[in-house]
C-alpha cells in the first residue's frame, strides 16, 4: 500500500497577492518533477486570479521534488512510497478544506485566464459539478513522439463536446462535494489515467463542462518505448474498470467509450494481429483481409490526420499515422493481459517496482 504522507509548509515564496481566491486550492501531484515544478507554479500565480493555496504532492520523488516545492512557498505532502497520480491527488484535496480544487500536472503552464474561465463556468451553473480545461498546441522543441501524445490528446478533448462526463486532471476545477459523492480518485491502479475512468463510471453524463479558453501548455517528454508502456497500462487497467463498473456502462455506454477512433483502431488492431499468421503464409483472403483493414484505419483516422496537417504540417502526419497503429497494438496487448489478470491485481505493467 502506498506510504503515508508528512505535511511540510515552508516559509512563502513570495507575500499571497491580494488577488487570491480565498476558496480555491490547487493540487499538483509530482514525481520526479524538480526540473518542471518551477514553470509549472509561476505559470499559476502568473494568472490575475491565483489559488489561495498550492499544494504539492510529492510522491516519493528522489530528484529534490520537494525541495523545490518548499522554496516556492508551495505546501509540501510528501508520500513515503510511490503510489501513482490519483492517490497523490486524493492526499492533496484531502488536506485542505477549501470548497474548490484545481488539479493540474507538475509538467503543464497553465495560459493567462484558464483558472479564471473555470471559475466562470462554476459560478454561473450551481448544478455543474466541475470543469476541464484543454491543451494549447505541442511546445516547441518537441520530439515527434511526444508532439504526437500531445496533439492526439489535444484532438480528442476537441471532440468532447461542451459538457462532458470524463476529467482532464491535468487542468481541472473540481467542486469539493463531488469528490466526496466520488470517493475521490480511484488510487487502487497505478495508471496516469486511472482518475479519468473513475469520472466515467461515478459521475453522470455532461457532468463536466470544458472551458476551451482554459489552456495549458503541457511540456510532456514520452520516449516511444514510453509511449507504448503506458497504452499498455491504460488498457490493462481498463479491463478491470469495465468489470467493476459493469452497471454503468450499461446506463451510460457513452461515456464508457467517449472518442470512438480508440475503440475502433483497438478493434482493428486485434483483427489485424488474428489474420497476420495467414498473410505471412501468403493466404490470399487474409491478404485482402489485410488490405481492408488498413483501409479501416485510415478511414477511421482520416479527420484526426487532417488536423494534424492542419495544425502540425504533413510531416507530423506522417509520423502520426504509424504512431497511431503502434499505440493502438499496445493497447490491445495491455487488453490482453488485463482479461487475462481478472480479477484485476494492483500493479500493471506501469506499476512501481
Amino acid at each position: 500500500m502506498p506510504g503515508p504522507t508528512t505535511p511540510q509548509h515552508a516559509e512563502p515564496h513570495r507575500a499571497v497577492p491580494h488577488r487570491a481566491v480565498p476558496h480555491l486550492a490547487a493540487i499538483i501531484p509530482s514525481f520526479r518533477a524538480a526540473s518542471q515544478l518551477r514553470g509549472c507554479v509561476e505559470a499559476l500565480r502568473g494568472g490575475s486570479v491565483v489559488p489561495a493555496e498550492i499544494i504539492v504532492v510529492d510522491d516519493a520523488s528522489d530528484d529534490g521534488t520537494s525541495g523545490v516545492a518548499e522554496a516556492l512557498g508551495c505546501t509540501v505532502l510528501r508520500r513515503g512510497q510511490n503510489g501513482g497520480p490519483s492517490a497523490a491527488r486524493n492526499d492533496g484535496w484531502r488536506s485542505t478544506g477549501r470548497p474548490l480544487l484545481l488539479f493540474l500536472d507538475a509538467d503543464t503552464r497553465v495560459e493567462r485566464g484558464a483558472v479564471e474561465a473555470l471559475l466562470a463556468l462554476l459560478d454561473a451553473d450551481p448544478s455543474l459539478m466541475g470543469a476541464n480545461g484543454t491543451l494549447a498546441p505541442s511546445p516547441p522543441g518537441l520530439d515527434r513522439v511526444s508532439a504526437f501524445v500531445n496533439t492526439a490528446l489535444r484532438y480528442q478533448l476537441g471532440r468532447h463536446g461542451a459538457r462532458v462526463g470524463s476529467a482532464f486532471t491535468s487542468l481541472c476545477l473540481m467542486r469539493r462535494e463531488t469528490l466526496e459523492r466520488m470517493g475521490g480518485w480511484d488510487d487502487r491502479a497505478v495508471s496516469r489515467y486511472a482518475d479519468d475512468v473513475a469520472t466515467r463510471f461515478s459521475l453522470p453524463d455532461g457532468a463536466l463542462a470544458q472551458a476551451p479558453g482554459a489552456r495549458t501548455l503541457h511540456d510532456k517528454r514520452v520516449p516511444l518505448w514510453g509511449l507504448l508502456r503506458h497504452r499498455a497500462n491504460v488498457g490493462y487497467h481498463f479491463v478491470g474498470s469495465l468489470a467493476a463498473n459493469r452497471s454503468a456502462v450499461g446506463e451510460r455506454p457513452r461515456t464508457a467509450l467517449l472518442d470512438r477512433r480508440y475503440p475502433i483502431n483497438t478493434a482493428l488492431a486485434a483483427a489485424s494481429l488474428g489474420l497476420a499468421p495467414a498473410a505471412l503464409l501468403g493466404l490470399p483472403f487474409a491478404r485482402l483481409g489485410m488490405l481492408g483493414l488498413a483501409g479501416g484505419f485510415a478511414v477511421n483516422n482520416a479527420a484526426y490526420l487532417r488536423f494534424v496537417v492542419a495544425e502540425e504540417g504533413v510531416v507530423s502526419a506522417a509520423f502520426a499515422a504509424p504512431l497511431t497503429a503502434l499505440e493502438s497494438y499496445a493497447y490491445v496487448c495491455g487488453l490482453a493481459l488485463g482479461a487475462l489478470h481478472l480479477p484485476r491485481a494492483h500493479g500493471g505493467p506501469d506499476a512501481p517496482s
